[in-house]
Order: structure tokens, then C-alpha cells, then sequence
């Protein structure tokens, strides 16, 4: 016979599943780190392309209304500037072009992080030109 203790989850004999707070806590620290990880993105593409800056200054990304963005960074290619934008209303990395090219990449929750950066790398190279980056994390350990 199973029975549900409130704020201790479901439990069955010899059997104890998370609470559903728990569960929440791990869905949170999931999403954080994503989350964490689109940014670096973010920033290691700032890194490589924007004129450098004392202690890295010149990879901080901007606080939007809908989430972070670069700076514009100088298209490879030589044909203006770009920015990467990480909107989280939609849950969309959005590439914006001086020359006029824009481009929407779903980060829906079924999409690794490692295809959305390819995606976005691939993305650049046709709109701006090639673009590279160390897609190793560097500032944080992962598990």
C-alpha cells in the first residue's frame, strides 16, 4: 500500500521517492547550469572577437529586459558588427547583423547546449563569417 506524507513525498514500504520540493530544487540547479553554460557562449564569443580590455571587461554581457546580449562585436568577415543575444521569453538565441541578416535559434528544453552552440557557430560563419571558440568550460568545474 502506498501513501503520500505531506512535504515528504510518495512512499511505498522500504521505498522513499523525493518530495516534490526536492525534485524542484534539482529541475532549478538543471536549468541554472544550462543556463550558465548558454552565457559562456555568450561571453567566450565576445572574448575572441571584441577589441580586448583590462580583466576581460570587454566579454561582460549586457542586462536586457528579456536577458543578456554582447556588445556589437566585429563581424569576422569585415562587412560591420553583430550581436548575440540570449532572449528568454522566448527561449531563442538571436543573431542581429549591421548588414541586415537576423536569425532565431530555439534553445527548447529537449536541445543540448553543445547543439545550440554548434548551431549558433554555424549560424555566424554564414551570416559574418568564421568564428571560433574554445567551447571547453574554463571558469567553473564541472560535474
Amino acid at each position: 500500500m502506498a501513501w503520500a506524507r505531506p512535504g515528504r513525498g510518495l512512499e511505498l514500504p522500504g521505498t522513499k521517492f523525493p518530495s516534490h520540493h526536492a525534485e524542484k530544487k534539482i529541475l532549478a540547479g538543471i536549468a541554472r547550469d544550462t543556463l550558465h553554460a548558454h552565457t559562456q557562449v555568450l561571453g567566450k564569443l565576445a572574448a575572441a572577437l571584441a577589441p580586448p580590455e583590462p580583466q576581460l571587461q570587454h566579454a561582460a554581457l549586457r542586462l536586457t529586459a528579456r536577458g543578456w546580449e554582447t556588445a556589437p562585436l566585429p563581424a569576422p568577415d569585415g562587412s560591420g558588427t553583430f550581436v548575440v543575444a540570449l532572449d528568454l521569453r522566448v527561449h531563442e538565441v538571436v543573431i542581429e547583423a549591421s548588414n541586415g541578416a537576423n536569425r532565431r535559434i530555439n534553445l527548447g528544453p529537449d536541445r543540448a547546449v553543445g547543439v545550440v552552440a554548434r548551431e549558433v557557430l554555424g549560424t555566424l560563419s554564414s551570416i559574418v563569417g568564421p568564428v571560433t571558440i574554445d567551447p571547453r568550460p574554463q571558469e567553473v568545474p564541472w560535474k
